[in-house]
């Protein structure tokens, strides 16, 4: 008999809203009863046995800790591709797909592109281009070998290619060739934004790849663009994602870079949250 839905929205309810927590209790038990929705709403009392009702209760022991369902499976999708994630890497995002999607739909018509994906993580970004635009040259750079350990294990189960780099953007030391497209999602929280951040994400998910000094937080944003006036070829494309917060500012520091044509574009939830702009 599967666990009672009922009982289980009961549970979780002081952590997550009614629709997150149906959503995490389907997926839970389609992970460990490996099926897909229908058919564990059919045969799930059918699939159900001592030991997945034991693996159930260990589960939700963990999701009440505030721990990650992601990082309790071991994996989630991103751009309908599967990546495996720990607390190595931070938790891809919806918001993230459609900075991959705009970058797609703006060069799915060209062939033989460079890009190099900067603060990689989990190589969610690097992989899905990769898949999306395959004739693409793709390179990605991380500061954490852990993180790029798990990048790397990713690319291999996706099938994609991709160059890995461990550096740090602040002062890079390996040698780069020019690329048409740079990319980055970088920390960008700032202190000060702690407050209204959910506990998982605090207690959980790496804070060397989510914050950034009140005092500068444009820094990254900063070194990038910088990096992207001797790496990034000539009208080559730089990306990122951004504070919502600090999109204004973003704007300004790479028209004060020389970029030009740079754009800001809202997230599906009406936030200023990408950037892209050219170098001619």
């Amino acid at each position: 008999m599967t666990p009672s839905l009922h009982e289980f929205l009961k549970e979780m309810g002081s952590l997550y809203d009614e629709s997150e927590t149906k959503a995490l209790y389907y997926e839970i038990l389609q992970s460990i009863l490996h099926c897909n929705k229908t058919t564990l709403l059919i045969d799930g009392d059918k699939l159900m046995d001592s030991d997945k009702t034991r693996e159930f209760q260990q589960i939700t022991a963990r999701l009440k800790t505030g721990e990650p369902m992601q990082y309790i499976l071991g994996s989630c999708s991103f751009c309908d591709y599967s990546f495996k994630v720990t607390p190595d890497v931070l938790i891809p995002r919806p918001e993230t797909e459609e900075l991959v999607d705009w970058i797609y739909t703006d060069n799915k018509e060209k062939e033989n592109l460079t890009l190099l994906d900067i603060g990689t993580g989990s190589g969610c970004i690097a992989i899905s281009i990769k898949k999306k635009l395959p004739t693409t040259e793709v390179s990605a750079m991380d500061v954490s070998p852990n993180a790029l350990s798990i990048a790397t294990e990713n690319a291999s189960i996706n099938d994609a290619s991709i160059r890995f780099f461990n550096d740090n953007i602040i002062q890079p030391v390996n040698d780069y060739p020019l690329y048409d497209i740079i990319v980055s999602n970088p920390p960008y929280i700032m202190g000060k934004e702690k407050t209204d951040m959910h506990t998982n994400v605090l207690h959980h998910e790496p804070s060397l790849a989510l914050f950034v000094d009140d005092n500068d937080p444009l820094l990254f944003y900063r070194k990038i663009a910088e990096f992207g006036q001797t790496h990034l070829s000539s009208n080559g494309l730089l990306y990122f994602e951004i504070n919502s917060l600090l999109a204004q500012e973003t704007k300004n520091l790479l028209y004060a870079y020389n970029y030009t044509d740079v754009t800001i574009k809202k997230d599906m939830n009406d936030k200023n949250r990408m950037i892209k702009c050219l170098k001619k």
